[in-house]
């Protein structure tokens, strides 16, 4: 198969540390560049990038990477050319891992990365494989069964519930664990008015002049028993009173505090020890054997409709023929442009 010889990649300007992210004009964090584009080395393949996955775990990666160093991100590429030493994939393949900002990536795989269709037809929607189907539902069904250990006629208060991950704990902690209250904590009343329609009890809009109030209206005298939380900062704070004693809280985002020099309000603490609640950071690399038994039940629960992945779960940019545009989809996040996971398709 055949290749361009050259792509155009975005590549990190300078570390990014406490503050905001500029993704334009001349203070911006990233340049595009066109670099050239070389066969595989013997262990690697090489892809055309399809579709890129808007995390806002990336912003962690900006603090640490090397300058003129390629963006890194993950996304479905297609399969053009594989070295000798490859046996996992095969031309024509299309395969999730992590990638970079670029129209043509020539990498060495992970140990994680996943062939989507092995020569065969998808099931589902290719969007799918980067949000229900991937990290975002991975992280959601990590969160829930392993580090809350979740259990049927339990309450859980969800942060963050209109985005990629908040949506499926939401849906997944109703629909199939059998979650006895489910608040949704989210950005606006027609995100709320989305997530009382798909397993959301109750759902607060965090930028209400009442927020407090309507969180501990919807929670009730009992308190929840657990919180699973992608946001962190004044949210976190606020959700802390209105859990049971005991409680057990899930740390898996603070997209709050990824572009902020402002630290939490200390009396948190306070509350935490008070209340003697449980508080469990996590990520996805601490359960990766759990990937296959994940895939294999949310494939069958969304069959069944138990998780829904139509309109609302997703929004998907087209930014075929416009690749400069991939930073500023991205930066979206930080604003609350999207519902559910945010997807730059970039190729067919």
């Amino acid at each position: 198969m055949s290749y361009p010889t050259s792509s155009k990649v975005f590549v990190l300007n300078r570390l990014i540390e406490d503050g905001g992210v500029q993704v334009s004009g001349p203070s911006s964090h990233f340049t595009l560049t066109t670099c050239a584009v070389t066969p595989p080395s013997p262990n690697g393949i090489l892809v055309q990038l399809v579709a890129l996955s808007n995390d806002p775990g990336n912003r962690l990666w900006m603090r640490s990477a090397g300058e003129a160093e390629p963006v890194r991100a993950y996304g479905i590429g297609r399969v053009l050319a594989v070295g000798e030493n490859v046996k996992k994939a095969k031309v024509g393949d299309l395969v999730f891992d992590q990638l970079a900002w670029a129209e043509y990536y020539a990498y060495e795989p992970t140990g994680s990365m996943r062939v989507l269709n092995g020569g065969h037809p998808l099931e589902l929607p290719l969007s799918t494989y980067l949000g229900v189907l991937g990290l975002s539902g991975f992280t959601a069904y990590l969160g829930l069964k392993f580090v809350l250990d979740f259990k049927p006629g339990q309450s859980l208060i969800v942060s963050g519930a209109a985005g990629s991950v908040g949506h499926v704990v939401v849906q997944y902690a109703k629909n199939v664990l059998g979650a006895s209250k489910v608040i949704a904590i989210a950005g606006s009343r027609e995100k709320c008015a989305w997530l009382e329609k798909h397993g959301a009890d109750r759902a607060v809009n965090y930028k209400s002049s009442e927020f407090a109030k309507e969180l501990a209206e919807a929670a009730g005298p009992e308190g929840a028993d657990a919180f699973f939380d992608n946001v962190a900062g004044s949210v976190f704070d606020a959700v802390l009173p209105n859990m049971k004693p005991h409680g057990k809280i899930a740390l898996c985002g603070a997209i709050a505090q990824y572009n902020s020099k402002e630290t939490y309000n200390a009396d948190a603490l306070m509350v935490i020890l008070m209340r003697r609640l449980h508080v469990i950071g996590f990520t996805c690399r601490d359960y990766t054997d759990e990937f296959p038994a994940f895939e294999k039940e949310f494939t069958e629960v969304i069959k069944s409709g138990k998780l829904w992945i139509g309109e609302g779960t997703e929004t998907v940019v087209d930014l075929r023929g416009r690749f400069e545009g991939v930073p500023e989809t991205w930066e979206g996040l930080f604003h609350g442009k999207n519902n559910g996971k945010l997807i730059s398709v970039l190729a067919d």
